[in-house]
């Protein structure tokens, strides 16, 4: 049945029969079924409808804005952006008269931003107490939205002021004081963040549950190569570069680092094992004469090149490290380095301090220069 003639019979019924419909009373139900229904047009076939409102433009969030009904402008429309997760809060309350009965609405929007769909939200009266209108609504996706008003009795006349506020959902997370992020979540970087650096934040987003199997990679702010962003995703990484990771050297020398701070060179004092790296300095194996250009020995001094497995032997706990700590910087180094090269200097004066140096160099370039006295009389 064509609702513009039901509408009108219903009007002319109640007219001859001599009552008087109250318009929120008798409408209430039809609010309900017409409001959601973006194929509605306006029952009067004025020039605008629910889906061809008259266009008013954007409205910002913390704004507020009048908008005036007119013959041809029956239904105003704004639009506004939401990401999911965002509270949204919107009123249309009377400004001339002040009892202006209003109707408000959102709806998702087609490319051309107009309202689509059914009604995410609809509200006729806040409460009883007021005729305005009102609306909390989360968003369920992330996307441009519509605002519809119009009056309660579609009529052609008043004016009223509509605010919005949206509270994002966004929780800032890396960097000093970002939050922590959910076990269902990843802290998402954008690019020019740098995976966190120099204390750069990101966004908690969700982790996909499932990713296509399309091979197009990405390289993480883990250092690891994954098939495309979303399997990145999906493992809690956030994307660094797009492409597979250049070979990285990092965790190795790290390894090495850490494990060097457990021990100590084992001789008749034990001292401390320092560790140098220094970047392409190690593209080519290491020799006598170019350890001893970098150490620069005094004048006079004694150097000799010793055999590797005297340096490892000579390794032990420091204090309040566990006792395997000289075996796992054993492995950290041979797993690490190649072309290992253990060098002594044997001073002038104070003979009995020796330098002692071990230098190896990585896949990547780096030259990595582990560095010693040994007590030797």
């Amino acid at each position: 049945m064509n609702r513009s003639l039901s509408l009108r019979a219903l009007f002319l019924a109640a007219s001859l029969g001599g009552s008087t419909l109250m318009g929120c009373v008798a409408e209430q139900s039809e609010l309900e079924k017409l409001e959601g229904d973006a194929e509605v047009e306006d029952w009067d076939l004025a020039a605008d409808s629910i889906t061809r409102p008259t266009e008013m433009g954007p409205i910002a969030s913390g704004s507020s804005v009048n908008g005036t009904f007119g013959r041809n402008e029956r239904y105003l429309a704004w639009t506004f952006t939401a990401n999911e997760g965002d509270a949204i809060e919107i009123t249309a309350n009377g400004v001339t008269p002040r009892w202006l009965d209003t109707v408000v609405s959102v709806y998702r929007t087609t490319p051309g931003l107009r309202p689509t769909g059914r009604a995410l939200a609809s509200n006729d009266d806040c409460d009883p107490t007021t005729l305005g209108s009102c609306i909390d609504y989360t968003a369920r996706d992330s996307g441009t939205f519509a605002i519809v008003v119009r009056r309660y009795d579609r009529g052609s006349s008043g004016t009223f002021a509509l605010t919005l506020d949206v509270t994002s959902s966004v929780r800032r997370c890396g960097g000093r004081g970002g939050a922590t992020c959910n076990a269902d979540e990843f802290c998402s970087f954008a690019p020019e963040a740098g995976c966190g650096r120099w204390d750069a934040q990101g966004t908690c987003t969700r982790r996909p549950e499932a990713c296509i199997t399309l091979y197009r990679p990405v390289c993480g702010c883990d250092g690891q190569t994954y098939s495309n962003s979303c399997a990145a995703a999906n493992a809690g990484v956030s994307v660094e570069t797009q492409g597979e990771c250049a070979a990285s050297c990092t965790p190795s020398i790290t390894a090495i680092q850490e494990a060097a701070a457990q021990v100590w060179f084992l001789s008749e004092s034990d001292r401390p094992i320092t560790v140098t790296v220094y970047d392409g300095e190690g593209t080519e194996a290491p020799t006598l004469e170019s350890v001893l250009a970098r150490a620069m020995p005094e004048t006079g001094a004694t150097t000799s090149v010793r055999a590797t497995a005297s340096y490892f032997r000579a390794f032990e706990p420091a204090p309040g490290s566990a006792e395997e700590s000289p075996t796992a910087l054993q492995a950290a180094i041979e797993a690490g380095l190649t072309d290992l090269l253990y060098v002594a200097i044997t001073p002038v004066e104070r003979r009995a301090e020796v330098r002692v140096i071990l230098v190896g160099r990585t896949s990547c370039g780096e030259l990595v220069w582990l560095e010693s006295i040994s007590i030797e009389t």
